[in-house]
């Protein structure tokens, strides 16, 4: 009945973001039970660019966000709900960091093949998956903690802060084989890998 109509590309952007919350619900109580998730190949460059969609709509007017993804596939094992949830925790903590203020995000995903330089992490073939952002940095105190669940950055009332969502993040990525590193300085924006 709508279709034309423009809302409509609106209520489907709703719709699926309803859907994936519904998937990351299952999948918050399925790690905090330590229940792994499916392990199938999923093609990493379509699951980006779907996410890149869904921000596009929901991310503030003030922040600029860009992409630099390849074209063709990237094929990872893993599980295409919770690689959803690690691209959207990053991007939105960078959104909150960035808050009110004008300001830029940009995603990236790219093979990486041979001695990746990240500690834990054998040589070998990779998807290095980026986000960065030009907000406001960190300490060096702020980010020894940001991983733990407890620990946020908010005042009362303000949200969660960086913790549960970061947390999530770090056990996401170790579970599927993964290492995540973070380069912040106050001032000098975040970049997550």
């Amino acid at each position: 009945q709508l279709k034309g109509h423009p809302a409509a590309r609106l209520i489907d952007t709703i719709e699926k973001s309803a859907l994936r919350g519904k998937n990351i619900i299952k999948q918050i109580l399925a790690f905090a039970r330590g229940v792994e998730g499916e392990r199938r190949l999923v093609q990493l460059t379509y699951v980006v660019k779907e996410i890149e969609k869904i921000l596009h709509e929901t991310l503030p007017p003030s922040i600029e966000l860009s992409a630099e993804i390849g074209e063709g596939p990237l094929p990872i094992i893993g599980d295409a709900t919770q690689l959803h949830q690690v691209l959207m925790n990053l991007v939105v903590n960078a959104a909150q960091a960035i808050a009110k203020q004008p300001g830029r995000i940009e995603i990236s995903l790219a093979a990486v093949s041979g001695d990746t330089g990240v500690a834990g992490l054998a040589p070998g073939r990779y998807a290095r998956l980026g986000v960065t952002d030009n907000g406001p940095g960190m300490d060096a105190a702020t980010r020894q903690r940001i991983f733990d669940p407890f620990f946020t950055t908010k005042a009362v009332g303000e949200g969660t802060g960086l913790g549960l969502g970061l947390a999530v993040v770090d056990g996401i990525v170790k579970r599927f084989g993964g290492a995540i590193t973070v380069y912040t300085e106050p001032g000098r924006g975040c970049a997550f890998y």
